[in-house]
């Protein structure tokens, strides 16, 4: 939930939703929730024009411009895999309960710890998968 008064970056719009970044997280905000509207009104309005049309179309949109055609898909469908950036796994998961950082001469390891699952990232591109 964003509170009263939060400043939030509007992105682009789908349909009845608009991305927008809060907080370093990336979101989608119904319409009628940013508008002085009346949303019974506003509802059955874009009913009739978007008949058809689901937030899930939407969401798999604003991941396949994110990301790409391929990328995106498994972003939508919530499945990782090797060679995501960090930022695709956050918009799959949100943030890990914990991160394990190793630094050595090659450079950098994260181990991002979920409750089902370990993910491994080398150089921030991920390289294992430990469910």
């Amino acid at each position: 939930v964003i509170p009263a008064g939060a400043q939030v970056t509007i992105k682009n719009y789908y349909s009845d939703y608009f991305t927008a970044d809060y907080d370093g997280r990336t979101g989608f905000i119904y319409y009628p929730y940013l508008a002085d509207t009346n949303l019974d009104e506003y509802k059955a309005k874009k009913q009739k024009e978007n008949e058809g049309v689901s937030v899930e179309s939407c969401a798999l949109r604003y991941y396949i411009s994110k990301y790409g055609e391929q990328t995106g898909r498994y972003v939508y469908s919530r499945v990782p895999m090797i060679g995501m950036n960090e930022g695709a796994i956050k918009d799959m998961f949100g943030d890990p309960i914990k991160v394990n950082k190793t630094t050595t001469q090659g450079g950098s390891r994260d181990q991002w710890v979920y409750n089902d699952r370990y993910l491994y990232f080398d150089n921030g591109k991920l390289v294992t998968i430990q469910e």
